[in-house]
């Protein structure tokens, strides 16, 4: 639904990052999880779905946290 209207260099930007975290020897985890989150983001933002981009915003925080506390 939304991939369609993700602007040409919002993709760009989404593609330079993930191929980056690919071809990185040693990718640290803080890395997977921006690149995860802006992805998911403009999903969401571009979806048009306010919910569905409140709940991608809280997503990682909260996951942050379980991984913290060794959920």
């Amino acid at each position: 639904m939304a991939a369609g209207r993700v602007p040409v260099a919002v993709l760009d930007a989404l593609e330079y990052g993930i191929r980056a975290l690919l071809a990185a020897a040693d990718p640290r985890p803080q890395q997977d999880w921006q690149i995860d989150s802006q992805l998911h983001q403009a999903l969401a933002h571009y979806s048009g779905n306010a919910l569905l981009m409140h709940y991608m915003k809280a997503a990682p925080q909260n996951a942050h946290v379980q991984h913290a506390a060794g959920a």
